[in-house]
């Protein structure tokens, strides 16, 4: 089985995480990369979430947080990302695919590393690695840091006896005891405008006990962004459920239908954007783990997509 790992720099369509970007000063600076911390998911997502519907359904997210406030894309010669179960392969970016990804959020800034999957042939980018990953950058002067990740397993907060994580969906090779599955995607029976076209009611079902919350984004008919759901599913520093879903009582994960009615007042624009519920074309609901996290800073680790189209009543 072919072990070699790669880089896809997509289309970015969606934000897993959220964060405004800045525009990148001109001179190379001589900040050190000091890594003050980073953060990581791993989605479960359909190959129709890619312009050519043949992408991997399982990526692996990064967002390296610096400890220096003045370093910029211009700066960085190389990032390498190992993984502890072949530290002979390794994803590589050179100085060109860094390019716009210094963003900064809440002061801080951050190099991001979006949709890293792994292409190896029987395994069709539906299945990643867990354990530890080594993150090292290089800087243009020369300079190096790196930083050892551990990533855990869905809704745990080890990776325990877990080697991979891998999409139930779409992974067709044989199911090891050391594989945990991510998060399930929903099926979306409707995604409905309302009678007069001022609200979205999203009938959705989720079959899998690891869910504990998710959020909906949605885009028009030009695949642009409009927005996010401002509340989350299941509210992840009280537990508290969306008052929109289910009348607030519940987010079932055991097939149970559930019912999302949501107006432009409980979504979040994204940037430079203005709309009307009307102009929302397609639907993309998440679904994620965060049980583990339930008093802690962080919210959730794993997650998966589905994709509905939005009908007229």
């Amino acid at each position: 089985m072919r072990k070699k790992l790669s880089l896809i720099l997509l289309y970015i369509l969606l934000i897993f995480l959220t964060a405004c970007s800045t525009p990148e000063p001109t001179n190379v600076g001589v900040a050190l990369p000091d890594i003050d911390t980073v953060q990581w998911s791993i989605g479960n997502i359909p190959a129709s979430f890619w312009p050519d519907s043949s992408g991997p359904t399982t990526v692996i997210n990064f967002f390296i947080y610096f400890k220096s406030t003045t370093i910029q894309a211009s700066s960085l010669k190389s990032v390498t990302i190992t993984n502890s179960l072949t530290p002979d392969n390794s994803w590589n970016y050179v100085s060109s695919e860094l390019a716009g990804r210094i963003l900064t959020a809440s002061n801080k800034k951050y190099l991001s590393l979006k949709n890293v999957f792994s292409d190896n042939v029987a395994e069709n980018g539906s299945i990643i690695f867990l354990g530890i990953y080594t993150i090292k950058i290089e800087l243009q002067n020369g300079k190096t840091a790196s930083q050892d990740v551990s990533i855990s397993a869905p809704n745990s907060l080890t990776a325990g006896s877990y080697t991979h994580a891998y999409s139930p969906e779409d992974f067709s090779d044989k199911v090891l005891a050391t594989y945990a599955a991510l998060p399930k995607r929903a099926t979306i029976d409707s995604a409905q405008l309302n009678a007069k076209s001022t609200g979205l009611i999203i009938r959705f079902l989720v079959n899998d006990s690891k869910v504990y919350s998710g959020w909906v984004e949605f885009y028009n008919q030009d695949k642009k962004l409009l927005g996010k759901t401002k509340q989350n599913f299941r509210d992840f520093s009280n537990a508290s459920i969306h008052p929109k879903l289910n009348g607030g009582k519940a987010l079932y994960n055991d097939g149970t239908a559930n019912i999302l009615r949501i107006g432009l007042a409980d979504i979040e624009a994204s940037a430079s954007s203005t709309f009307k519920v009307s102009d929302i074309a397609t639907v993309h609901l998440a679904l994620s783990d965060g049980k583990q996290y339930e008093g802690k800073d962080a919210t959730y680790a794993t997650y998966s997509y589905s994709i509905g189209t939005v009908t007229k009543p």
